[in-house]
Formats: structure tokens, sequence, C-alpha cells
């Protein structure tokens, strides 16, 4: 556990700093937005499995989750909501 952790620092902050920008996109949005948009919920438990995929990849996702597919999906949430 001890050599995982020495070299995992760096790529900890990374992941830490892309996830930061993800979660920005939907910062300020309660529970009732999230109801409300099927698309913008998904995209927010979509950061939930990435969160899970990069530090504790041990439990595995639930769905398959990349940068990539957050991307997509985002793309998805903005032409639907044309407010973001």
């Amino acid at each position: 556990r001890f050599e995982t952790l020495r070299g995992g620092v760096s790529r900890d902050i990374e992941y830490t700093e892309k996830l930061e920008g993800f979660y920005q996109r939907i910062e300020g949005k309660g529970v009732e937005d999230f109801a409300a948009d099927s698309l913008l919920n998904d995209y927010r438990w979509l950061l939930e499995e990435y969160r899970v995929s990069v530090f504790a990849q041990k439990l595995g996702t639930a769905v398959p989750v990349s940068e990539q597919r957050i991307e997509k999906l985002w793309k998805q949430v903005e032409r639907q909501n044309k407010r973001f």
C-alpha cells in the first residue's frame, strides 16, 4: 500500500483538479434541479462513478465511465438546456 501511495500523489492531484472542473459545471444546482432534469442528474452520478474509478478502483463502477463519456453527457445536457 505504501508503494502505491508514493507514486500516486501527483496522479491524485491531477484527478482531483479534473473532478473539480467537472463539478464546477453543476455548482449551485439544488436537489430540485437534479430531480427536474434527468440528464443533469445522470451527469452528477457519472461524476460519482468517475470518482470511484480513479480513487477506489477496487470497488468497481456501476456503469462504464471515462472523461470522454463525461464530456459527451455534458454536451447532451447543454443541448437540452441551452441555459448552461
